[in-house]
């Protein structure tokens, strides 16, 4: 047994990578923490704790990206998927498919370019990096 939480908490804040992977969270990103930030290719994370500097993994689910007119992050909608509970889109952001939840309204296009927003309370850091 890795974890033991409510249902909320496990896939908002797996207690590691192992965890994360295994409640197939979407969104496995491989970079590094310097200064107290997480730094990757899409950009940088600050972070409040997290673990020491290094090589680092960031692990979030699709709740946590989503379109937002004033969003740092600029990306490229590739795929957009429909479900029972709505839709994601799987977008570009620095060379990286990552998931992302749909706006509400108007669905973007294929080859679209999103502004995004990232809920950085919703993104776990673990030590150590993997192949993402």
């Amino acid at each position: 047994l890795a974890q033991l939480d409510p249902p909320e908490r496990l896939f908002h804040r797996p207690a590691s990578l192992a965890v994360a992977r295994f409640l197939g969270i979407p969104n496995l990103v491989a970079g590094s923490i310097a200064a107290g930030h997480f730094v990757s290719v899409p950009g940088r994370i600050p972070l409040r704790n997290g673990p020491p500097a290094g090589p680092a993994t960031a692990a979030f689910g699709s709740g946590a990206l989503h379109p937002d007119p004033s969003g740092l992050l600029r990306g490229i909608v590739r795929v957009v998927r429909h479900g029972p509970r709505g839709a994601t889109l799987r977008v570009e952001i620095g060379g990286l498919e990552r998931e992302a939840t749909a706006p509400t309204g108007a669905m973007p296009g294929l080859g679209a370019e999103l502004s995004l927003g990232l809920e950085t309370d919703r993104v776990s850091v673990f030590p150590g990096r993997i192949d993402v």
